[in-house]
Order: structure tokens, then sequence, then C-alpha cells
């Protein structure tokens, strides 16, 4: 150890206040980076277990290969495990939920299949028999079978056929049926018995068939070299697979697949939107917590070295040098750091663990998946956190020794850089001492001649107050988002659709469906969704623009959902609109109200509210069914029409005839299959529980909605082709929606009726809140930490500032000033600081939060733009607290020194 570095130890030893001071500063900024870079990690970790959940947890399979082309597989590949599976045929069921759910495929798995599919259990355990299954709880449920554990049952297994006869395996894409084609049918064989021993969840094995699966084991030694298994492999080497995969492949003449989504978890493949959103938001408060700790700590190195400035001269002066001199404050911040980093790294695992088990309940609830949100204590994470730290500390020492290398000896023992100012420059206003008095003259004239100290002060206070804002802004605005997404939409609290017509016990179904125990209130109601066309002057003109920039026409067609209310709610529904019944009910003068409001972003992409007609009702508006000739299966849209092959364009409604751009109106061949003339005569914005305006994505999807009675919309489902889009709704409320849920499926399968949407709003509107709570705990942790950081350094700054100046005030006491006038001066210092750093603070502050708010109105409709005045409100105050108790803290030390011994003292 060279007598430089033993100085500068002794240098630490002396001045413990400060030394302290910067050991805490540090340690809550390692804690931070550890804080952070855990996280990280632990939300990856998740990412990857949920992403095995959910696909399955293989890096590449082959999906047909012989049994004997599972060594050669091995030989050629990094291989970590191999699992292997069999279907060995399909069950009809019964089209139970449609055709895409008519059957039940049986495959088999071996052991090591079964850990690495995550089968999760409900009952019983897993098969260790070829004649031992497992059945799918959501079979069960939709079958209405009541196998348990212990009972034999005999499946009919088959193969899967087109109509045609063709084995649908051969095709293209192997047991994957479209939802619009003609259902596949199974060449039945002699039935097998088996006994079952377990009930599973729903489960990814086997996710490419349409239906559901179950489950038999597997014993590879029954196996001969040409059957045929679907090999599924985890890689040792997940980084190399994917080339020594493709090569095999084609040694072997099998295709391979890649489990994409594992692969990008994992890093292999570039993608995957929550790595993607892990890393990003982690570099960036990686960058947000260096930059505001390379700027908070630099002031601790920065006053060490103006206390040692004489000591660095008188250094140089017997023959130090410049690197010599620069390597103590180096070996400063290296030695402050090998003790705080290991102190902050400890503190910030075992805070991140604590907040991870205290929100355990909340993000369990939040993510519902049954997967554990376990904390992951990485060593990559550990490194990454010691360098950056370290880096921080470096960076933050390096700064101010360029100024202690590069001052001459003569001028660091006479300390004349320190003050270089005329007496012009630290002129002060007639007014400062008229409003404030000589103490207010002489405390803005110490900043104005420490100008270096007080910026560093108020830009140490800037980065608090900047972050404390933005975060604050940026917290409120989700809440607000997360609010506005759980009440806008469906009135109550459980939605339920099923397609109306199709079924029956349709009043039936509804009535049980009413008739629960549970249920508080509810509303019911028929919907489907057509085009209509209205006369272009009944349209809200600046609606009008937005939809059809450019167009004239006498009518113009709006995409349309029409809602049927039962007689009894919608003659309430009248009464309270001032109307009368009779008149909104006459089949042969069919009238409708339309519910005058909606919202859409624009080409500008920009939100917009806005009714869509004017007040000179009623119009008469004609309820279009399109047919196109070539191609009946089509998709409408506000302003657009989509076919099958993807192809779009604008059109625009004249009478009954749809006119589209001459250069595609022979390919379209459009033209109105039937029309129902119906009168808009009443428009309202007070839409009934249920039915509260359509939001869209973008103005094309926009459309309006339109309320007849009952007896209007059978009259128009007589006059009109169904087209798969007439649906009954049925609106719950109650106190436990989660058991009305239940209660609900369970009608559903026992009217073997499907239901195309089941569900909770209280559901959306808990999670949202989940997520909200979750946000607002890391935020309000992060902007803590930051804070505390600031709060220390800003400390250790105005103290050691007074320490420095403490020849100064004795000097001022020995020329008469009064405590009282001292004190005065202290105060006005302070309330400078605070002005001056809240000026700032909040300018930026406040200005980054709207730019939050614009950014986010681009991606979340309802973003408000409000501010969060009682954080920005705790913010001035708090600065003016820390200043003054600050203060207040350093002067008590100061005025216990007596003034003649002061006066003779040096600075150490």
């Amino acid at each position: 150890m060279n007598i430089i570095t033993k100085w500068t130890l002794r240098t630490l030893k002396l001045n413990k206040s400060r030394t302290i001071v910067t050991i805490i500063g540090i340690i809550l900024s390692a804690m931070l980076i550890t804080s952070v870079a855990t996280l990280c990690v632990t939300f990856q970790n998740y990412a990857l277990k949920k992403t095995m959940a959910t696909f399955g947890n293989w890096d590449a399979k082959f999906q047909v290969a012989a049994y004997i082309d599972v060594k050669t597989i091995t030989e050629n590949m990094p291989i970590k495990s191999v699992m292997l599976q069999r279907t060995v045929g399909f069950n009809d069921i019964g089209a139970i939920h449609g055709p895409r759910h008519q059957y039940m495929s049986l495959i088999e798995l071996d052991q090591a299949s079964f850990a690495d599919f995550n089968i999760d259990l409900l009952d019983g355990k897993l098969p260790i028999g070829s004649t031992e299954i497992v059945l799918s709880s959501y079979f069960l449920e939709a079958s209405g079978k009541s196998y348990k554990v212990g009972d034999k049952v005999t499946f009919a297994l088959g193969e899967r056929l087109e109509e045609s006869g063709d084995n649908s395996r051969k095709s293209k894409a192997p047991e994957k049926q479209p939802a619009d084609t003609a259902p596949s049918k199974a060449a039945t064989v002699p039935s097998k018995e088996y006994t079952v021993v377990g009930i599973m969840k729903a489960t990814s094995v086997n996710a490419g068939v349409n239906g559901f699966t179950a489950i038999s084991y597997l014993d590879p030694a029954t196996l001969k070299p040409a059957d045929a298994v679907s090999v599924y492999l985890q890689s040792s080497s997940p980084r190399s697979i994917v080339k020594l995969g493709n090569s095999l492949s084609q040694k072997l003449g099998k295709p391979i697949m890649y489990n994409t989504q594992l692969l990008q978890a994992k890093g292999v493949y570039a993608g995957g939107d929550l790595n993607i959103a892990i890393y990003g938001i982690g570099a960036i408060m990686f960058i947000i917590i260096m930059i505001g700790s390379i700027a908070l700590i630099y002031n601790a190195f920065a006053i060490s070295v103006s206390e040692r400035l004489r000591q660095f001269g008188m250094l140089s002066s017997v023959g130090a040098t410049r690197q010599q001199l620069r390597n103590s404050v180096l070996f400063e911040g290296f030695f402050l750091g090998l003790i705080s980093i290991p102190i902050g790294i400890i503190v910030g695992v075992f805070a991140t663990g604590l907040t991870l088990t205290l929100l355990a309940p909340v993000i369990e609830n939040l993510f519902n998946d049954g997967i554990s949100f376990d904390l992951v204590i990485s060593g990559y994470a550990i490194g990454l956190a010691f360098v950056l730290g370290m880096v921080t500390i470096l960076i933050s020492a390096w700064i101010p020794t360029k100024k202690a290398a590069n001052m001459s000896a003569m001028d660091a023992i006479r300390q004349t850089d320190d003050i270089r100012i005329t007496g012009k420059q630290i002129r002060t206003s007639k007014l400062v001492k008229k409003l404030f008095g000589f103490e207010g003259e002489l405390a803005l004239k110490n900043l104005k001649r420490n100008k270096k100290k007080f910026r560093a002060t108020v830009f140490s206070f800037f980065i608090s107050i900047v972050l404390f804002i933005v975060v604050s802004s940026f917290t409120m605005y989700l809440k607000n988002t997360a609010y506005i997404s759980t009440t806008e939409g469906i009135d109550g609290d459980i939605l339920i659709s099923f397609v109306h017509g199709k079924y029956e016990n349709e009043q039936k179904l509804i009535g049980e469906l009413t008739a629960i125990p549970a249920v508080t209130d509810y509303s019911a109601y028929k919907t489907m969704n057509k085009i209509v066309s209205i006369p272009t002057k009944a349209l809200n003109h600046s609606f009008q623009k937005d939809l059809y920039p450019g167009k004239q026409a006498e009518y113009l067609g709006l995409g349309l959902s029409i809602y049927g209310m039962n007689d009894q709610d919608y003659r309430k529904y009248l009464e309270a609109e001032g109307l009368i019944f009779a008149e909104y009910n006459d089949p042969n003068n069919p009238k409708a109200i339309a519910i005058n409001r909606t919202s859409y972003v624009n080409k500008n992409n920009t939100m917009v509210y806005s009714d869509i007609l004017m007040s000179n009702l009623p119009v008469q508006a004609q309820i279009l069914s399109l047919l196109n000739q070539r191609s009946p299966a089509y998709q409408v849209y506000g302003g657009e029409w989509e076919d099958l092959g993807g192809k779009m364009t604008e059109f625009g409604v004249i009478k009954n005839k749809v006119a589209i751009e001459a250069d595609l109106s022979n390919y379209f061949d459009l033209q109105a299959a039937s029309v129902y003339s119906i009168a808009i005569a009443h428009e309202t914005g007070n839409a009934p529980a249920g039915i509260a305006g359509i939001s869209s994505s973008n103005i094309n999807a926009a459309k309006i909605e339109l309320l007849v009675s009952d007896t209007l919309f059978e009259e128009l489902m007589k006059t009109t082709p169904h087209e798969g889009s007439e649906f009954a709704q049925v609106i719950l409320n109650a106190d436990d929606s989660k058991e009305i849920m239940n209660q609900a499926f369970d009608v559903f399968v026992k009217n073997g009726v499907p239901a195309t949407s089941l569900y909770s709003n209280k559901a959306k509107a808990q999670q949202a809140k989940n997520i909200w709570i979750i946000v607002s705990i890391f935020c309000y942790s992060f902007i803590t930490l930051i804070t505390l950081i600031a709060v220390v350094n800003v400390f250790n700054t105005i103290s050691t500032n007074i320490y420095l100046r403490r020849r100064e005030f004795a000097m001022l006491k020995s020329v008469g000033m009064t405590p009282r006038s001292f004190n005065k001066m202290i105060i006005f210092e302070s309330t400078f600081y605070g002005i001056q750093a809240l000026f700032y603070g909040l300018l930026v502050g406040i200005t980054i939060s709207f730019a939050i708010h614009y950014l986010l109105e681009k991606v979340v409709n309802g973003t408000t733009g409000t501010l969060p005045w009682i954080n920005i409100l705790s913010c001035i105050v708090g600065v003016f607290v820390i200043v003054f108790m600050t203060m207040r803290y350093a002067m008590a030390k100061v005025n216990k020194a007596n003034i003649i011994d002061v006066l003779k003292t040096d600075t150490l």
C-alpha cells in the first residue's frame, strides 16, 4: 500500500459523516440496480414457464417419424431429453360444441413426456400401462359424462377421414379442420376398454387437433422399428438446434417443427413481445438509474475533491504526479464500492423477494394460470448489478478527478479556482433587498458566487422532482385507463351470448339463466349485424367526413348492430324516453331508435367522440343483406367490406345497390340480396343496460346501433337471409360473478347449446385493478429508492457545503451579524434552492408527463390528460422540508464551534 493510498483511507476515516452518507447513497443505487435486474430475470423466468405450460417444454419435434429414426436423431443433435408420442385414434362423441369439437383424440405418451408436457391432474394419477387413461375435465363437463377415477370406459377408436374418404392425416395440415368446412368422419375399428386413473385440466398436448384429448401410457419397449411416432426434443444447446435440425430433416426426409414461442422465450429467435417488453423496460430503468446515480453520487466525490484541493496542491508540490492524484480519487470510489455494492445487492435481493412475497396473492389472481411467480436469483443478474454499480461509482468519481489533476500546485494551495467572479456578476436587484432585507440579498449573493455548488445541489433536487412527477403521472394514467376500460362497454357483471334462431329450447335456456338464484338483476335481447343505407344529409358532417373523405352520394353505407328488446323492457325504456310503445311496435310502419353516440380512432390516429346522426329525424333507412355472386362468404365493416381473399374496397350505398370502385366492380359483383326499410324516428344517448355504444379501433369499423321491439326484430329475421351474425344475449348482475359463471356454464351443457361468449366484466375489472396495484407498487418503489438516493446526496451536498463555509460564517458573526439575521440568511438560501429546483423540475416533469399522455393516448383509448396534483403538491412541500431540515442540521453543527478557533482553522 503506497503513501497516497494510505492518505486516501485516512481522509475517509477522518471525514466519517461524509463517508457514511456516501456509502448509503451507493447502497441505495446498488440496491435499485439489483432489484431491477432480479425483477427482469424473474419475469423472464415466469414467461419461460408460461410458454412451456402453454406450448410444451420442447424445442423441436418430428411430427411423423419411424421409431427407428429416434437413434439417428439423438446421435446427430445436442439432445437433453427425448419424448415420444403416438396417436392411437379418434372417438366420435358428437358435435357437442360444433364440428370443431366433435372428436376425442387418444394419445399415448412415454414417461419423459408426462413431466415436460405439464399435465395438471385434478384427481388420480398418471397412467403407467397401455390400458389406463386420463380424461380431461373439459371433456367431462362438455359431454355431460360422469366418469370418475376407477371407472371402466370403452371407446371405439378410428382415423379421421374427410367426407371423400381421404385420410386427413395425409393432408397438408394434418388433423386440422377449418371452422366453415364440413366435418370429417371417423372410420371405426374394434373398441378398446380402458380404466380411468386420472382427471386432468385441459392440456396443450396435441393442441393442433380440434376437439378433446385423452392420454394413455406409451411403453417404448413395445414399439416396432417402423411404428410411427412423434418425437419431441429438448436441446442441451437451443441456439444450435435450428441449424442442426434443418440439416437432419433433409437427411431423414422428415419435416421438423420448432417451438417458436419457447425458442423466442429462450432468446434463440428474435422477437417475443414479452421478452422485448421485459428487457426494454429493464434497459430504460438501468439508464435512468445510472444517469440519476452518476449525477447524484458525483456530488459526493466532487465535494471530496474540493475539500482536499489544498492537500492535492501540497502533494503535487512535493512530487506527486497527476496520475497519482487521479488514482487517489478513483481508489476512494473503488474502496467505497467494495463496501457498499455487496450490501446493496443483498438488500436489493431481500427487498425484491419480500415485495414479491407480499404481492404473490395479487399476481396469482391476476394471471390465474396456476404457474408460480417465484423469485429467481441469477448469477448473471448479480454480476450485472455489481458491474453496473461499480461503473456508476467510477464514472461519478472520474469526472471530478480531471479538476484535481489539471490544477497547478500553487492554485490548489491558494484555492483560487473555486470562486472566480466579479462584483458585477453578483450584483442583485434592489427589489430583492427591499423584499427580503439585507439577509436575503446576502443569501442571493452567496448562491451567485458559489454557482457550481449551487447548481450541483439544485440538480440533485431536479432529478428527484422530475422522476417523482413523471412516475406519478404514468401510474395515474394507467389507473385511469384501467378504470375506463372496466366501466365502458357492458353495464352488467356477466355477458352471455349464443346463436339466435338455431335452437328450439332458446327461451327455456334464457329462462334458466335468469332464474339462477344468485342473479340480482338481468336483461335479455337479440342482436344481429347488417349494413344500413342512410341518407347522407342525416349524417353528422364530421363523422361523414372521417368515414367517407371526398365521397359524394345521396346515400351512404354504414355498419349496423341492431338490437331487439323484449316487449316489457322495451315498453319501460320507451316510457323513459317519452315515446309510445304502440308506435314503435308496428310491423307495417317499422320505427327504430338510434343510440346516437360513438367513439373511434380517425385516420390521424386521434380518438374522436362523435354523434352519428344529425337531429333532423325521422329519416328513412334501409337495412341491407349483401349478396356476392362470386363468393357468398364475406365480412362487412363500416365503409369497407372484405371477401375471403382478403381484398377490400370502400363502398357507398345508392338506394338498394352498392356502388363500388369501377375497376373492382366486375370482380366483386356486389348487389343487395334483400332490403328492409325502417324509419329512424328517435335518437338518444341513453342506452339500455348492456348496450353502451360502439367504440372502434378505427373509423372503418365504426357502426351505428338501432333498437327495435322484439316483434320488429323477428320480422327482420324473416325478410333477410341468416348470415350467422344473429345472437341472443343475456346480461346478468350478481354479487358472486364467479359462481354465476360456473352455474351458467352448467346450464349450457345441460341444454346442449354452445355459448359463443361467457364473459365476466367483474373479473375484467378485478384483473385491471390487480394490474394497477402491481404497477403502482413497482413504480412507487422505484421512485422511492431514486428519491432516497437524491435525498441522501442532497443532504451530503448541503451539509458539506455548509461545513466548508464555516470560516465564512464565523467571519460574518465576528463583524456583528446577529443570530436572528444569520438564521434569516440561511432560510433565504434554502428558499432560493427550493424555488429554482422546483421551477426547472416542475417544468420538465410536467412536460414529460404530457408527452407520456400523448404517447399513451395513441395506444390506449380514453387516457385522461390531468396531472397528479396531490403528488405535485407533496413534492413541493417535500423539497422545502428536506432543504430546511438539512440546513438546520448542518448549521446546528457549525454553531457549536468557537468563532476564533474556526477563523484560525483551514478546511481539512
